[in-house]
């Protein structure tokens, strides 16, 4: 179990830290779902071996236990208002639809659990038995009327609390449009569902050693035991139900970034070629350099260098020999994407014909236009120009230079 402890807590943790950047840039529910992360992370260090044998042998006798149910109530209070924010926190005077909002947005659920962590705090220090320190504070305090009255007050916020999320969450669930909402969406309510289970079998566990009689000490250890991976697994499936929506976004910045990279060399070449583009706050830099600059987003970069280099072909036109789209279209025949191939001589081309001083005062013909309506699928196509770019030799591009001129005498 010890091992499962640490792994999980190091799971939640890695969650709760790929999500603190929504503390500086994130809006209301981005903050929710942070603290919510950061403090069952919290919880669950709490709870492994380490924590329980320093904090419980100190001078607060059991200190871990309050401090990972102050935790976990904090935790479950940011979920509760993740789901004030996203159900009907529009911001405007219309009332919540649902009761449940409404008592949310009243701040029902931040009274709610300081009540409760105040009602807790009290019982700990008053009637629970703490005459030595616990490895295992359930098991160890079954039976026992003080140990009972705190855990009950902290399994009815868990479990009223995770109720109320996995019904939200299930009736968002079946509104749902994508297939990875619905599944992300499925996996954090089936995590609630197992959370209410997780708080009813050990409340019910010991009222009943209260009332009736106390179990022997293996069963309460193995129940202990059991629920504890109960309450493992609905930490992973949470974990993962969270990481799954921000998947598609990784995905999309891992594509933005594989363009940057792959489109350097072609911007890095028309940047130099035309010394007067070079702006301060976008400089022309290394490719490692130009990807970990964190100053600026991806795709806010990834727009820059598209259009540096649609501002650099445009340029380029008046270096370029007026046959010049033909020529390149001869040396690229028969080649994979014969379109593409021609763009990448025609500007390998055009660049040599600038290097070895040719002008033209009228520009030379554009580029033939494409159906891209957007940065994303432009620096697909930049890609696929960039990788025939790369191909070109200078005495190739010269040859091109060449055969443009003269076609030009023939006409």
């Amino acid at each position: 179990m010890s091992f499962l402890s640490y792994a999980v807590a190091l799971l939640m943790t890695a969650v709760a830290v790929s999500r603190a950047p929504a503390m500086v840039h994130g809006d209301p529910h981005r903050r929710a779902l942070f603290g919510c992360y950061a403090g069952f992370a919290g919880a669950l260090w709490l709870k492994t071996p380490v924590a329980q044998a320093t904090l419980n042998d100190s001078r607060i006798t059991d200190l871990s236990v309050l401090l990972k149910h102050y935790a976990a109530a904090l935790a479950v209070l940011a979920i509760l208002s993740y789901i004030a924010t996203i159900f009907g926190g529009d911001g405007s005077e219309e009332k919540p639809e649902h009761p449940f909002d409404s008592w949310l947005h009243r701040g029902g659920a931040a009274k709610t659990a300081l009540a409760a962590m105040v009602l807790m705090t009290a019982l700990f220090f008053t009637v629970v038995d703490r005459s030595r320190p616990s490895v295992e504070f359930v098991p160890e305090h079954v039976g026992q009327l003080g140990a009972t009255a705190y855990m009950s007050v902290f399994y009815l916020y868990l479990g009223s609390a995770t109720a109320l999320c996995g019904y939200r969450w299930g009736a968002a669930l079946r509104c749902a449009k994508s297939t990875l909402m619905r599944l992300a969406l499925g996996l954090m309510t089936i995590a609630m569902a197992m959370g209410v289970l997780y708080a009813v079998i050990r409340i019910s566990f010991m009222w009943l050693a209260v009332c009736l009689s106390p179990p022997s000490g293996s069963f309460s250890h193995s129940l202990a035991m059991w629920t504890d991976v109960l309450q493992m697994a609905l930490f992973v499936l949470f974990a993962a139900g969270a990481c799954l929506p921000s998947s598609q976004v990784g995905y999309e910045r891992l594509r933005t970034a594989r363009s940057l990279w792959g489109l350097h060399p072609l911007w890095r070449d028309l940047r130099r070629a035309f010394p007067e583009m070079e702006q301060p706050f976008f400089p022309t830099v290394g490719r490692l350099r130009a990807l970990a600059r964190v100053s600026v987003p991806l795709d806010v970069r990834l727009d820059r260098v598209v259009q540096d280099i649609a501002d650099a072909l445009e340029q380029l036109r008046h270096f370029a020999p007026p046959d010049l789209l033909t020529a390149a279209g001869e040396a690229a025949e028969g080649q994979e994407a014969e379109q593409a191939a021609t763009e990448a001589y025609w500007v390998r081309a055009a660049m040599a014909a600038k290097s070895c001083g040719l002008h033209w005062e009228v520009a030379s013909a554009a580029l033939p236009s494409k159906p891209i309506n957007n940065s994303v699928s432009e620096a697909s196509w930049l890609g696929l120009v960039e990788q025939h770019y790369r191909s070109v030799t200078v005495e190739q591009a010269h040859r091109v230079v060449a055969r443009a001129v003269e076609l030009e005498a023939v006409q």
